[in-house]
């Protein structure tokens, strides 16, 4: 059995970030179109659309965060967090 816990996934480019992030937009507009027609099973479609781009987003973003710096010797990149994070983070 292979162990793959070493394996490092390819980074996303930063157009396919955003790619998947208007597409969880216009998924999010659909929602809310959705909910003012109080059409729930298509509502119900939006949300179990956006799980699978929530994840690869978070996955990818976090791996930004946690990718070593190229010029130290594989230490971790410094995350500032000065700034304010919204609520539901």
């Amino acid at each position: 059995m292979q162990d793959t816990t070493d394996t490092c996934e390819p980074e996303l480019d930063d157009s396919l970030l955003l790619e998947l992030a208007n597409e969880l937009h216009r998924l999010a507009s659909g929602l809310r179109r959705d909910l003012r027609r109080n059409a729930v099973l298509p509502g119900l479609s939006d949300l179990t659309a956006m799980q699978p781009l929530h994840a690869m987003l978070t996955e990818a973003l976090s791996a930004r965060i946690n990718r070593p710096d190229p010029d130290s010797q594989g230490d971790l990149q410094p995350v500032d967090t000065s700034h304010q994070m919204a609520g539901y983070l």
